[in-house]
């Protein structure tokens, strides 16, 4: 079995500098490289968008949200998961 990986980096010049997206790309339960909901599929702009929406001002917020949000989304897929087979 052929299994391809792909991982993506903004080009230079483009990453994202507001420190509540930083500091959730920097984590490293739900940042780049875990594999979690928010790192395969929010761009950095998609996820600061997400934060605005939910009035998230300060990095301690958008940490906790961050993992409220994992969290929320591994429940779904393990339902999902215990229900399938």
């Amino acid at each position: 079995m052929f299994v391809a990986f792909y991982y993506y980096t903004q080009p230079k010049g483009t990453q994202m500098t507001d420190p509540r997206v930083t500091a959730i790309r920097a984590d490293k339960r739900f940042g780049r490289g875990s594999c979690s909901f928010i790192d395969e599929c929010y761009s950095d702009s998609e996820l600061l968008a997400r934060l605005d929406e939910n009035n998230i001002t300060s990095v301690k917020d958008a940490l906790a949200w961050a993992e409220d949000y994992v969290e929320m989304y591994e429940s779904y897929a393990a339902d999902i998961r215990a229900t399938a087979w």
